[in-house]
């Protein structure tokens, strides 16, 4: 398990290796949160973990490296696990999928930034993500990376007449992923709580 320290430390190198400069607060900030929100930065697929739908690698704390629950494969390397979608009307449906092996935590750690603030995904480039985050208006980058297909889901929220409110589910939604994000950062009581803001990076005045 990697220290808290040892979590922004890669995500600024691979900040680094991704975009050729140094990353400021709000960008090593909201990423992170989004790696301890999605995979404990890497740490969360342990050995035991749904261990009846795991197939294709030893899955423990470090073999996968895989910050963001990337999907798919990386140089032909993967693993199988369960993942989850809503099915529109409240619940869930379960399945099993290939999630990307990475030889190294900077090697995963880079493939999740450029996932979460290089492509482009629904005709929404996620350049946006960035520079919402860079800004530190981490609830609008929340925003956007709902739009362009990061992640989905409804809260199932209801208008005043008693029938479902689609734009207020999704707003509810959006709202609980920000929420989500917000409580690993500095002035929190998560993961990252204790480090001083310009650790991260660069604090905007």
């Amino acid at each position: 398990m990697k220290t808290p320290t040892q979590c922004i430390d890669t995500l600024k190198t691979a900040f680094v290796s991704v975009f050729g400069r140094h990353g400021s607060y709000g960008e090593i900030a909201y990423a992170a949160g989004v790696a301890q929100l999605e995979t404990n930065c890497g740490d969360g697929w342990g050995a035991g973990d749904d261990v009846e739908f795991v197939r294709g690698v030893r899955i423990n704390q470090t073999d996968s490296h895989n910050w963001g629950a990337v999907t798919g494969t990386f140089n032909g390397q993967y693993f199988e696990h369960r993942d989850s979608r809503p099915d529109g009307k409240g619940g869930t449906i379960w399945y099993v999928t290939k999630f990307r092996a990475y030889p190294t935590d900077a090697e995963g750690c880079a493939d999740f930034l450029r996932i979460l603030y290089c492509e482009t995904h629904n005709n929404i480039p996620r350049e946006n993500v960035r520079k919402a985050a860079d800004e530190e208006r981490f609830r609008d980058a929340s925003a956007v990376l709902r739009a362009s297909g990061y992640y989905s889901g409804i809260a199932n929220v209801n208008g005043p007449d008693g029938k479902h409110d689609e734009a207020a589910s999704i707003d509810a939604r959006i709202e609980a992923h920000f929420r989500a994000v917000l409580k690993s950062l500095p002035g929190s009581i998560g993961r990252f709580s204790a480090i001083p803001k310009d650790y991260f990076g660069a604090v905007h005045k």
